[in-house]
């Protein structure tokens, strides 16, 4: 039971650190191609 208490407890965090680098780069290249678009 504490073994997948760990597990998904660290699941989320491992998921935010990929998720957020990605994320904040598909918003950049959002906002590039609008500016393009003007």
């Amino acid at each position: 039971m504490s073994e997948s208490k760990t597990t998904s407890a660290a699941a989320p965090s491992i998921f935010a650190k990929f998720f957020k680098p990605i994320s904040f780069f598909i918003h950049f290249i959002y906002q590039l191609s609008m500016i393009k678009s003007l």
